[in-house]
């Protein structure tokens, strides 16, 4: 499962006078196959990154995406507005997160530009956003990649609410939330790298009958970057620039040679298979690594608090 090592935790939870605090952790991993190095444990790092989480909500947010500062104003904004809202529905008995629409800039724009475009969506209003979209400087996250992941979300009905709505889950959908902190599931640790890591968890939180509610006035916006290596394990080298050309490695895989990225793909397909299986038979948990578990189970700001 391959868990970091190295994980060191405040004994007590972080305070701070100041609305924003940074808790920042080191983490280290030892790894005997080096290939696996451009494979990030990327769930185990979530599930550290939430067991230093105190605050009463949480939202595990890709370090590639920006919240709006809109999102900022009303965490900062008088008691009983919009953030106490967002409160009380995720901690009502049966609960719901909150979805924070995700947006991205056109390829066509590059790195460059799409930073510029970027960076107007996340200090600006609602209606600069639409002005941006409208102007096909911006699109819904993964819209040509991957629409079914976050097609549910219902993005042009998004850009004409003022209010919370409600919408189902669906397979694959994998939006970015806000949710309890307590009663976040845990994420599988034996994903890493690229390919459905996140969707396992949102399918979870589904599973455990969460209400999904859109929130009006708070949005992501994808900050344009390379392609990372993890991407390549998962579906090859990209035909164009970087690793064009370059012959990728191999293994050999039950009496024949195959490429990393095709070993790679077939284990998250196979991880995808089992974790459906498991949900429709009502058997499924997360896999969580012993470290983990046991932090949630001694960290005094969370106690005995289920994964």
């Amino acid at each position: 499962m391959w868990p970091p090592v190295g994980l060191e935790l405040p004994a007590a939870a972080p305070t701070s006078a100041a609305p924003c605090a940074l808790t920042a952790l080191l983490l280290t991993e030892r790894l005997a196959d080096p290939a696996l190095a451009g494979a990030l444990p990327i769930n185990s790092l979530r599930n550290a990154a939430l067991l230093a989480a105190s605050t009463p909500l949480a939202a595990m947010v890709d370090v590639d995406l920006a919240p709006s500062a809109s999102l900022a104003a009303q965490v900062l904004g008088p008691a009983g507005g919009s953030a106490a809202e967002v409160l009380r529905g995720c901690e009502e008995e049966r609960g719901s997160v909150w979805i924070l629409p995700a947006w991205e800039t056109h390829k066509r724009l590059g790195v460059a530009d799409g930073t510029v475009a970027a960076e107007q969506a996340i200090q600006g209003d609602k209606a600069n956003l639409r002005r941006l979209v409208d102007s096909q400087h911006l699109h819904y996250f993964a819209k040509a990649a991957y629409s079914r992941g976050h097609a549910a979300t219902n993005f042009s009905r998004w850009l004409e609410e003022q209010a919370p709505y409600v919408v189902p889950y669906v397979i694959n959908y994998e939006p970015w939330f806000i949710i309890s902190r307590r009663r976040s599931p845990a994420y599988d640790v034996r994903f890493r790298g690229y390919g459905w890591n996140k969707v396992a968890q949102v399918a979870l939180v589904a599973a455990s009958n969460f209400t999904f509610r859109v929130h009006p006035a708070a949005w992501l916006v994808h900050r344009p970057h390379e392609r990372s290596r993890g991407q390549e394990l998962y579906s090859g080298p990209a035909a164009d620039g970087g690793a064009a050309g370059q012959l990728e490695e191999t293994r050999l895989w039950k009496g024949s040679r195959a490429s990393l990225s095709r070993l790679f793909h077939r284990r998250v397909s196979t991880l995808r298979h089992v974790i459906i299986r498991d949900m429709r038979r009502g058997t499924y948990r997360a896999a969580l690594d012993p470290a983990s578990e046991h932090c949630r189970a001694v960290l005094p700001w969370w106690g005995q608090v289920r994964r």
